[in-house]
């Protein structure tokens, strides 16, 4: 996709995590973060049929969420510490825009924003202007 073809985006964007809820939240931009997160304070795995099932409440959503194929990985964050996080894949709305990526679980409590959008979501498909906000979902909210 060329420079031209790109979406421009902010440094903070209201989306829709479409499997997760109807509403909107914000997300911050970060091209310094590798992957993206979401804020999850409760999950756990149990086993059905002979398979692991990872349950999670995503968003402190009352709704708790299944899913049959999650992975886990070793993640640094920006403090320097290394943690083991389960990594879901959904669906992100943005500007009239489908994406689907990959969210690490975490606790964003403290964060200002309860999702955050790394390079991998950003490469190939946008343009960040720090300095601005709202630039994709101002139009869609």
């Amino acid at each position: 996709m060329s420079l031209k073809e790109k979406l421009i985006i902010g440094g903070r964007e209201k989306i829709k995590l479409t499997q997760v809820s109807r509403n909107r939240v914000y997300a911050r931009i970060d091209t310094g973060a590798k992957s993206s997160s979401v804020h999850c304070t409760k999950f756990w795995l149990e086993k059905k049929h002979g398979k692991e099932i990872l349950y999670a409440a995503i968003l402190n959503k009352n709704h708790l969420m299944e899913f049959h194929a999650f992975t886990i990985k070793k993640i640094k964050s920006s403090n320097g510490i290394s943690e083991k996080r389960y990594i879901v894949v959904l669906d992100v709305e943005i500007g009239g825009h489908t994406f689907r990526t990959e969210f690490t679980l975490s606790n964003r409590k403290k964060m200002q924003n309860p999702v955050l959008l790394g390079r991998k979501f950003l490469r190939g498909h946008f343009v960040v202007d720090v300095a601005r906000k709202n630039i994709l979902s101002g139009k869609h909210l």
